[in-house]
């Protein structure tokens, strides 16, 4: 009898066991299940406030210790769309639907997809409704609808969305740099400087809007300025533009020393820069080293022989060794592309009261093709050939290429 009753609490205590450690499988589950949730939950609200990498974090986290559901996909198609990752965007943007998410949620993210990638043409009649139903999505909406609008030189739409997209999200940097950047565009350093500006009040330290100023200073002579503004920011500086930017307002200010300094250590990280192989030459003609200023400016113009400013120096320094009958040809190509360059403000002001003229687009981009970059005019023709796809001048220097 004893060891029937020591079998039976044997088997009661297993019994026990078994049901506690049921209980406690189902509580971390439970457990589990609730941090996903919450954990997807959170990273729809940092998507909606704009925190697009710690959403990122929070989604991948999720995916360590729970299944990727539908509602996952979605986020983390919106996440990628929004940091630009086209490839990733569409590949989750379609399991989701596959599981089941909202058709009407997954129309309106390629709807936004197609517009972040300029694909403008198959916007067309939506942009009201797009701008309605913007939400957090307006800054990628109002980026597409201002890089339209400046496209087909649509300024006054530019303008307004422009407007629109600063009223709304004030601390956005990309509706400054924009602003900063059309201004510029226009040669007007003065509003650029105060778009870069307004744009750091809210972005302080932001590296592409203090670049965009430390530009703007040195326009305006600003020297001071911008070397502390730069000396600042140097660690966080994007590519080569740190270097080039501080070591012209060095050269511009006279310490040619600090200027041959920068210039050396920013070619040595960045060999193909065009502004630090342009200052390279300019501080070796300052000391009158004309031989090898003439070497460089021969490969220069070799590679980029519509840059007005090389063609220009090559035919000064071809002047001063004594040949100026090689002098010559360089220096009447500079003089000619000055005054074409310098017709460039008033062609995009008929552009503006009148956009869908494609003889004064044509003529913009040839003076860009001929007289500044080959590549910048290509671009400018080949956004003509989007709006008049059989513009025949365009497509002739095209199929020259």
């Amino acid at each position: 009898m004893p060891e029937k009753n020591t079998e039976t609490a044997r088997m009661s205590s297993s019994g026990r066991g078994l049901r506690l450690a049921v209980a406690v499988l189902i509580l971390i589950v439970a457990l589990l299940f609730l941090s996903a949730r919450i954990g997807i939950s959170y990273s729809s609200s940092l998507l909606e406030s704009r925190q697009h990498q710690q959403a990122r974090g929070w989604l991948d986290s999720v995916a360590c210790f729970w299944p990727k559901s539908a509602r996952w996909h979605y986020l983390s198609a919106r996440t990628h769309r929004r940091m630009r990752e086209f490839d990733q965007f569409e590949a989750d943007l379609r399991i989701a639907q596959k599981k089941g998410w909202d058709r009407e949620a997954i129309q309106w993210e390629r709807l936004v997809a197609q517009a972040q990638q300029g694909r403008f043409r198959e916007l067309t009649g939506r942009w009201d409704e797009m701008f309605q139903r913007a939400g957090s999505d307006g800054p990628e909406i109002g980026q597409a609808f201002v890089t339209q609008a400046l496209g087909t030189f649509q300024m006054a739409d530019a303008a307004r969305g422009l407007q629109a997209w600063k009223r709304d999200f004030p601390d956005d940097p990309t509706a400054y740099l924009f602003a900063g950047q059309i201004e510029e565009a226009y040669l007007n350093w003065a509003q650029a400087e105060e778009e870069y500006r307004t744009g750091l009040e809210y972005n302080p330290g932001h590296p592409e809007l203090s670049l965009g100023l430390a530009r703007c200073l040195i326009r305006l002579r600003e020297l001071n300025e911008a070397i502390e503004l730069l000396e600042e920011i140097h660690t966080d500086a994007p590519a080569s533009e740190y270097y080039e930017l501080l070591a012209q307002a060095c050269f511009d200010q006279g310490d040619f020393d600090r200027a041959e300094e920068l210039c050396a250590r920013g070619l040595s990280k960045y060999p193909s820069s065009l502004m630090l192989r342009k200052l390279r030459v300019s501080l070796l003609l300052e000391k009158s080293e004309l031989d090898q200023s003439l070497v460089l400016l021969s490969v220069l113009a070799a590679e980029f022989p519509a840059d007005v400013e090389i063609r220009y120096q090559l035919g000064r320094t071809l002047q001063r060794l004594g040949r100026k009958e090689e002098a010559q040809p360089h220096l009447e190509f500079a003089e000619a592309g000055s005054e074409q360059m310098g017709r460039l403000n008033h062609l995009h002001d008929e552009l503006t009261k009148d956009p869908d003229n494609p003889d004064l687009l044509f003529e913009v981009a040839m003076i860009y093709y001929n007289y500044k970059s080959r590549q910048e005019g290509i671009v400018w023709l080949k956004n003509l050939l989007q709006r008049f796809p059989h513009y025949q001048p365009a497509l002739e220097v095209l199929h020259g290429q």
